[in-house]
């Protein structure tokens, strides 16, 4: 008796741990779940960041602006579902800053960038996602951008990133200046030296011609609207079909004018170390006669802060006496084009972003400053666009081409390489010998 009372104590013991024992493994299994859920939850309600690399040059022009707002306001509106995080810095910087990030695997989700040959080898390393299929799903949205706009962002077929902004190189002029000396605004590139050398010799202490070529690129983009007014499209389509030479004659004789300018004291003393922005400054503060730029500073001069708000007129750059080309192809790009990494764990919310920064008020908001951006004039209030903004729309009414600038076209290295040496040049290389050498380091690096 006493035995089997013991055994069903020892049965019920039993029972009870084991009884015991499960509930504790139920407890850590419940106890996982919840700390499960809780990871989850946080992780829902933790907004998706995207970097960014955004160009702002501390310029003030409308584009750095309305870059401001846009992300600003994109964050108020999407605050605790996605984040913009963006990295500020000048448009030059990156030419350095981008290949190194891409070559180690950790480029920023989205960043600013040129067209055609800069982007194209990051498209072809798979570094950067096709836009197609968020284009063609969105009809509406890929019907408000200029058809043109696309060309030089289209690789095999499909479109790898959206330009913003268009920029053109144009001649500015202060007309109380050149209305002073009696000087008309110069059609040739003769009459313009001719008129620059009339106010160098003034002695009022007028810069004949704002510039500033601490990154080469000033010098090479002037270079190249004279290798085109000289020889045309031409000389530099054979050279990238390797049926042409960078020794022709007018990228020889386009860098040559350019070193006599320097050395006939045309632009500003100390113009080799002044940066772009100075450049623009000089014209904006009323201190030089003339600029050819980009049309990305024209909201710069429009600005109520301006001492040439309405005192610029603007005109085709310059032809060449002799030369082939025609006054009415333009060189420019369609610019600061939106691009979304490979790399990005988010891209639908990469291209949320696109679409926001380029609805229809912030592009509004860039033409009333000034800025020529890439959707149809058909979809914005021109009423409000400035006198300077006007004259470039009437002047492009007559454009018969745009070709791209060669450091774009050329792809960052051999592009980078091409302005360094118009800059030598420009500083008292020998124009022929520069080009020679350069010849060879095209050779050697550009991919077709």
């Amino acid at each position: 008796m006493k035995k089997k009372v013991f055994t069903i104590l020892m049965s019920a013991v039993l029972a009870f741990s084991l009884g015991a024992c499960g509930s504790d493994d139920q407890k850590g299994e419940e106890g996982n779940e919840k700390t499960e859920a809780k990871e989850s939850k946080e992780s829902e309600s933790k907004p998706v960041e995207l970097s960014i690399m955004a160009w702002d040059g501390g310029t003030g022009e409308a584009t750095e602006v309305v870059l401001h707002d846009i992300i600003d306001d994109f964050n108020k509106e999407h605050e605790g579902k996605i984040k913009v995080v963006p990295e500020y810095l000048p448009s030059e910087q990156t030419k350095t800053k981008l290949p190194t990030l891409m070559a180690a695997n950790n480029a920023p989700d989205l960043f600013m960038s040129w067209s055609a040959g800069y982007l194209e080898p990051y498209v072809k390393a798979g570094k950067v996602y096709s836009l197609q299929e968020a284009l063609d799903s969105d009809p509406e949205w890929k019907n408000q951008f200029l058809e043109s706009v696309m060309e030089h962002v289209t690789y095999d077929g499909e479109i790898y990133a959206i330009p913003t902004v268009l920029s053109t190189q144009v001649a500015y002029y202060n007309k109380e200046i050149y209305d002073k000396f009696n000087l008309p605004i110069p059609k040739t590139h003769e009459e313009f030296i001719e008129g620059l050398k009339t106010i160098r010799d003034s002695g009022e202490d007028i810069i004949p011609m704002a510039f500033g070529n601490s990154t080469a690129w000033p010098s090479a983009s002037h270079s190249e609207i004279l290798a085109n007014r000289i020889g045309g499209n031409e000389p530099f389509d054979k050279v990238l079909d390797g049926s042409g030479k960078w020794t022709d004659e007018s990228f020889v004789k386009a860098a040559s004018l350019l070193q006599e300018m320097a050395d006939e004291k045309l632009v500003p003393d100390g113009y080799a170390g002044m940066t772009p922005e100075e450049a623009v400054e000089q014209f904006k503060s009323g201190k030089a006669a003339s600029f050819i730029w980009s049309s990305y500073c024209i909201s710069n001069f429009e600005a109520d802060d301006s001492a040439v708000k309405d005192k610029v007129v603007l005109a085709k750059c310059p032809t060449v006496e002799g030369g082939k080309g025609d006054e009415n192809n333009w060189l420019g790009q369609a610019d600061r084009c939106l691009v979304v990494s490979e790399r990005c764990e988010n891209k639908d919310a990469a291209v949320e972003f696109i679409k926001f920064y380029t609805q229809t008020k912030y592009m509004q908001k860039m033409a009333d400053a000034g800025t020529l951006t890439t959707i149809n004039a058909e979809k914005l209030d021109l009423s409000n666009v400035g006198p300077i903004a006007s004259q470039i729309m009437k002047l492009h009414s007559d454009m018969t081409g745009l070709f791209v600038f060669y450091d774009v076209a050329l792809g960052s290295v051999v592009g980078n390489e091409y302005n360094n040496t118009v800059q030598g040049i420009m500083a008292g290389n020998d124009p022929q010998e520069a080009f020679e050498n350069f010849q060879q380091f095209f050779d050697e690096n550009y991919e077709k």
